[in-house]
C-alpha cells in the first residue's frame, strides 16, 4: 500500500508539532487500525497519526511512513514501523523498509516470524 503512494507522489500538510504527515500515513494507519480491530478486537492501538484507541495489556504501535518528509521527495529511506507490547514489553517488531521493498521480487520473500515463547532459541517459524 505505502509504495503505491510512493510510486504516485503524494504532498505533505504540517502537523501541529511541525511535522509532515500525508494522506499514505493517514489511510495506512488506518487500513492496519481496521485490521487491527477485526483481528485483535481486544488489543490497544496506540499510531503516530490517529492517537490511542482502547486499553489492555496488550497493544499495537503503529508508525505508517517513519521518514515521511523522505517519502515525499522521492527518496527511498522511509519505512513501516509495527510493534507488539505486551505487559509494557516490546514482543514483536515488523519494519517495511521503502528501499529494500523497491529492489525486492515479492516471490523470493519468506515471512519469518519469531514466537515470543522461544525467546533466546534463536528459533524461528516459516510460512
Amino acid at each position: 500500500m505505502a509504495l503505491s503512494y510512493f510510486y504516485r507522489g503524494v504532498s505533505a500538510d504540517i502537523k501541529r508539532d511541525g511535522t509532515p504527515v500525508t494522506s499514505a500515513d493517514l489511510d495506512i494507519e488506518q487500513t492496519l487500525l481496521q485490521e487491527l480491530t477485526r483481528f485483535r478486537p481486544g488489543d490497544a492501538v496506540l499510531g503516530e497519526e490517529l492517537g490511542e484507541r482502547g486499553f489492555s495489556p496488550r497493544g499495537w504501535l503503529l508508525d505508517p511512513i517513519d521518514g515521511t518528509s523522505n517519502f515525499v521527495c522521492g527518496n527511498p529511506q522511509w519505512g513501516t514501523h509495527i510493534a507488539l507490547e505486551v505487559e509494557r514489553r516490546i514482543v514483536l517488531g515488523v519494519r517495511l523498509i521503502g528501499e529494500w521493498s523497491m529492489n525486492t521480487n515479492p516471490e523470493d520473500f519468506i515471512d519469518e516470524t519469531v514466537d515470543s515463547r522461544e525467546k533466546g532459541t534463536g528459533r524461528t517459524r516459516q510460512h
